[in-house]
C-alpha cells in the first residue's frame, strides 16, 4: 500500500507495524494461532534484508519438516502473501538468487538485492536437538536469528549460544536482532522464554541487570488483532478447544499457562503435600530444605547416564508407620549440553560432600553409607574411552561410587510409573523444594500420543524420573534400618515438620 506521505508500506495488522519499526535486540511475538504473528515477522524480515547492506538471516526450527509446516515456509520460500508484497512493491527488492538448495548441505536459501545495490541473504537451518547449537552454529555470523515455534527449544542455550553469533563485521551492534515467536507453550510461565522475556531472569534464577533488560521487547497478539480473519475460523478455533480449560486459554486466548491435563501424575501429585521447604529467599543459606532425620545413616543415589542428558537423584529411605518412605533432597541433572562422565561425577561427589558435612555437623555422624543404583547400560563397553561407566566412576572417585545395575526387564517403564504413583498417593514420597527439576518432572512428564508410548518421546523430564525410579525399585523396605523423620531446615534453623 502507499502510507499518507506517498511511501509503499507493506499491508499489516495494526499491530505489525509496531513490529515492523522495532529495533529491540530481542522481540518475541506471542499469542494464539490465527493472530497473524508469522506475516508480520515475514514483513519484519524482509525490511532487514532491504535495509542491511550484507544483511545474514538464519531461520532456524526443530526441524526441516517444522519449517516447512509453518506460514514462515509458504510466505518466504513460495512468496506467499508477505514476501509477494515485497517482490511486487516500487522498491526494487528482487531475488539475485531464486530459492535453492546447496549441493552440499542441503541447506536452504535464497538472496534478494538489497537498497545500497548489494546482495543480502535468508537461509534455512534445522536443529533438532538443542545440544547441537554450539557445533552448528559456533564461527558463524549473522544479522538476524528467526526462531518460529520458539517454545519447542527446550533449553536456554540455543538462545545464547545464537545471541554470541549476532556480530557481522562493520554492522553496528543494534542492527543485529533475534525474533521469536510461539504460541503459550504447555509449561507456560516455566519456560525460560517467559522468564526471558517477561520477568527479566536468566535460567540461572539470576535478575538480568538493567542494561541487559532493555534489550527485550514482546508483542502480545489476540485473534481480534488480525482483521483479515475469516470469523468462521475463529468459531471453529474456539469450538476445537471449549472443553479443555487449559488449551482454550493457551490456544484461542494465548495466555501462558501451565498445562498439565493429562500428566503422568496428574492425578496422584499435590504440591501441597508432596514438596516440602521455601526456596523463595535470595540467599541460598536462608532456604528452607529438607534434611534428613538424625537416625538417617544411609543415603541413596539414582543414576541416569547419556551422551547430552544426565541425572542423578538423591534420595533418603526412611521407615514411616508399618512402611518406607522416601525424601528426594538432592539432584543433579544436565540437560542438552555435553558432559564428560567424570565432570558428572564431580558434581554428584561435591553434593555428597555437602550431605556428609552436614549430618556431622548437626548430628555428628562420623561416616554416611551410601548406596548408588544406575540402570544396566553402566555395565556397557564405551569405546570412545575404553571402558565401562561404573568402573570409570569407581576409578574417579577412587572406590567412593560404586553403582549397582539395575536390570530392566520387559515392562520395566509401566511398573516404575506405577510404583511411583503408588508412592505419591500413600505420601510416600516428598521432595525438597530445592530440587526444582523433580518437581517439573512431576508436573510435566507427559504420556506419548499412543498407549505403547508410556512417556512423551524426547521429554526433557524423562531423565529425572529414571534416575528416581531406578532408586526407589531397588530400594526394598526389609532392607532399611529404622529411621526417624525428616526436618525441613535452612542452616540457620530447622523447622520440625509434624
Amino acid at each position: 500500500m502507499i502510507d499518507k506521505n506517498g511511501n509503499w508500506a507493506p499491508d499489516l495488522v495494526p499491530k505489525g507495524y509496531l513490529v515492523l519499526n522495532d529495533y529491540h535486540r530481542f522481540l518475541l511475538l506471542t499469542g494464539p494461532r490465527l493472530s497473524s504473528k508469522t506475516t508480520n515477522v515475514v514483513s519484519k524480515i524482509c525490511r532487514h534484508l532491504w535495509e542491511t547492506d550484507g544483511a545474514m538471516v538464519a531461520i532456524v526450527g526443530k526441524s526441516i519438516r517444522t519449517i516447512k509446516s509453518s506460514g514462515v515456509w509458504q510466505d518466504l520460500i513460495l512468496h506467499k502473501t508477505g514476501m509477494r508484497q515485497w517482490l511486487e512493491s516500487p522498491l526494487g527488492f528482487q531475488y539475485t538468487v531464486e530459492p535453492r538448495l546447496t549441493g552440499d548441505s542441503k541447506m536452504t536459501y535464497f538472496r534478494v538485492r538489497n537498497v545500497h545495490g548489494g546482495e543480502s541473504e535468508c537461509q534455512i537451518h534445522s536443529l533438532a536437538n538443542d545440544s547441537d547449537v554450539e557445533a552448528k552454529f559456533k564461527g558463524t555470523r549473522y544479522s538476524m536469528f528467526y526462531l518460529p515455534e520458539a517454545d519447542l527449544f527446550e533449553h536456554p542455550d540455543v538462545f545464547t549460544l545464537l545471541d554470541d553469533q549476532l556480530r557481522i563485521i562493520g554492522k553496528p551492534f543494534e542492527q543485529h536482532q533475534m525474533i521469536l515467536d510461539c504460541n503459550p507453550p504447555e509449561i507456560g510461565d516455566e519456560h525460560w522464554i517467559y522468564r526471558f522475556f517477561f520477568q527479566h531472569v536468566g535460567a540461572d534464577g539470576e535478575a538480568f541487570d538493567l542494561e541487559f533488560a532493555n534489550l527485550f521487547e514482546y508483542y502480545r497478539f489476540k485473534l481480534e488483532d488480525n482483521p483479515f480473519l475469516d470469523p468462521r475460523h475463529v468459531h471453529a478455533l474456539k469450538s476445537k478447544y471449549r472443553h479443555d480449560k487449559v488449551k482454550f486459554a493457551r490456544y484461542v486466548l494465548g495466555l501462558w499457562e501451565r498445562d498439565v491435563n493429562g500428566g503422568i501424575f496428574e492425578n496422584v501429585w499435590n504440591e501441597n503435600v508432596h514438596v516440602l521447604g521455601n526456596i523463595m529467599t535470595p540467599r541460598e543459606d536462608d532456604w528452607e530444605i529438607i534434611i534428613p532425620g538424625k537416625q538417617s545413616t544411609t543415603l541413596v543415589t539414582g543414576w541416569d547416564t547419556g551422551d547430552v542428558n544426565h541425572a542423578v537423584t538423591f534420595l533418603c529411605p526412611r521407615e514411616g508407620k508399618d512402611r518406607t518412605e522416601f525424601d528426594v533432597i538432592d539432584e543433579v541433572v544436565v540437560r542438552d549440553r555435553q558432559m564428560s562422565l567424570p565432570d558428572l561425577t564431580d558434581l554428584v561427589v561435591e553434593r555428597m560432600d555437602f550431605w556428609e558435612n552436614l549430618l556431622k555437623e548437626l548430628y555428628g555422624h562420623a561416616t554416611i553409607r551410601w548406596r548408588h543404583w544406575s540402570d544396566s547400560s553402566a555395565t556397557k563397553y564405551r569405546s570412545n574411552s575404553d571402558s565401562y561407566d561404573y568402573q570409570l566412576i569407581r576409578l574417579h572417585t577412587e572406590g567412593r561410587i560404586t553403582l549397582s545395575p539395575v536390570t530392566k526387564m520387559s515392562g520395566s517403564v509401566r511398573k516404575r510409573i506405577d510404583l511411583v504413583k503408588k508412592l505419591l498417593f500413600e505420601s510416600r514420597i516428598r521432595v525438597s523444594a530445592k530440587c526444582k527439576e523433580h518437581i517439573q518432572m512431576f508436573r510435566y512428564l507427559m504420556p506419548g500420543p499412543n498407549r505403547t508410548e508410556l512417556i512423551r518421546r524426547g521429554s526433557q523430564w524423562k531423565h529425572a524420573f529414571d534416575s528416581l525410579s531406578y532408586a526407589l525399585e531397588n530400594e526394598a523396605p526389609q532392607d532399611l534400618e529404622r529411621r526417624n523423620a525428616p526436618t525441613v531446615s535452612s542452616v540457620a534453623r530447622i523447622l520440625q515438620v509434624g
